[in-house]
């Protein structure tokens, strides 16, 4: 797994009201939807569709 290491200057969190744990876990959710985003439109851009337009859900049982 790669690690990346962020430098942040002492009074931001504090500015946002976040302690270090829950700053990470937003910046982590912030990442993976950023990253689904650009697949999903270099998905379009190749002519593939739209990836979550396949998704199948069943229905109640």
């Amino acid at each position: 797994m790669i690690q990346i290491t962020v430098d942040i200057p002492e009074g931001s969190l504090a500015s946002l009201h976040k302690d270090p744990e829950s700053f990470a876990r937003e910046m982590r959710i912030a990442a993976a939807v950023q990253c689904a985003e650009d697949l999903s439109r270099k998905a379009l851009a190749a002519g593939w569709g739209n990836p979550a337009s396949r998704v199948r859900h069943r229905g109640p049982p």
